[in-house]
Order: C-alpha cells, then structure tokens, then sequence
C-alpha cells in the first residue's frame, strides 16, 4: 500500500507536469495558455476520485491520502512552478 500511495504522490506531483511540458512544447503552445495547461497539470488530485474509488470498490482511504499529501505538497511545489512559468 505504501508503494502505491508514493507512486500516486510522484505521478501526480512529477510526472504529471512533466509530460504536460513535453505535450504543450511539442504543440508550440506559448504564452497565457502554456502557464495555465501547466499549472492546471500539476495541481492536486481531486476529491472526486473517493467518490469514484468508493463507488466502484477500490480504495478509498488510498486514494484519500493521495489527495490530502499532494494538497499539502501543491503548498511546495505549485509557487516553485508558477515563478519557473512567469520567467518563461
């Protein structure tokens, strides 16, 4: 269960906006609209996902620590991203 829950927190965290850069460099996406696909890629898990975890019996409680450590994560990381974005 730990394993799952770290890799949730990298995908989610690392991964997620790093593959959201790849894509929108390969569009030649600029300006306003490259900041805001990129910081909409890196932003926390939803709580939605419980919703749909419980709905169709996965796991709940994994998925609500995903949501509750990346929240707590976006704290850190979001402000780092957005001035790497506003320099761009």
């Amino acid at each position: 269960m730990q394993l799952a829950f770290w890799t949730g927190l990298t995908v989610r965290l690392l991964l997620a906006p790093l593959i959201a850069l790849l894509v929108l460099l390969l569009l030649n996406i600029t300006g306003t609209l490259f900041s805001v696909l990129l910081i909409l890629a890196s932003m926390p898990v939803a709580v939605n996902s419980v919703v749909l975890a419980e709905r169709f019996g996965s796991s709940p409680s994994l998925v609500s620590r995903c949501i509750v450590w990346t929240t707590l994560a976006s704290f850190l990381v979001l402000p780092v991203l957005i001035a790497a974005v506003g320099s761009v």
